[in-house]
């Protein structure tokens, strides 16, 4: 058994209705991340057929000082995007945004395929079945 992530589409971090990558192919995008490997993070982008102009990796588990926002800003303008996206993971942090960025920065979320579910579940019953 194993795990598929597959990027499904986009929301941005104001709130509103996810947007399918299909309808951001015509936009410059700054990708950024605080994850163990956001290389992966950044092909998938593009396996979307995303322009991605720029990207910026920050230290996993990132807090998102007032700095790396303004780094993020800088970043997004010195490339000439027009929207940024990250990892749901950084999104959460993102609470405190300048007025006018936060339509600017997208959410980008997983869907989840466990592959031979039937024997994890099985074996995760036999765990389960074992405990006091």
């Amino acid at each position: 058994y194993g795990a598929r992530y597959e990027l499904i589409d986009a929301k941005p971090v104001s709130g509103g209705c996810a947007v399918f990558f299909g309808n951001l192919k015509n936009h410059k995008i700054m990708a950024f991340a605080g994850i163990g490997e956001p290389q992966f993070f950044f092909d998938s982008l593009r396996d979307h057929d995303l322009t991605v102009v720029a990207t910026i990796s920050f230290p996993d588990h990132a807090e998102y000082s007032t700095a790396q926002v303004y780094e993020i800003t800088n970043a997004m303008q010195a490339s000439g995007a027009d929207l940024a996206i990250t990892t749901e993971k950084d999104g959460v942090k993102l609470r405190q945004l300048p007025a006018g960025l936060s339509d600017k920065i997208m959410i980008a979320r997983l869907s989840l395929t466990i592959i031979g579910s039937a024997s994890l579940q099985e074996k995760l019953l036999n765990l389960l079945q074992k405990q006091p």
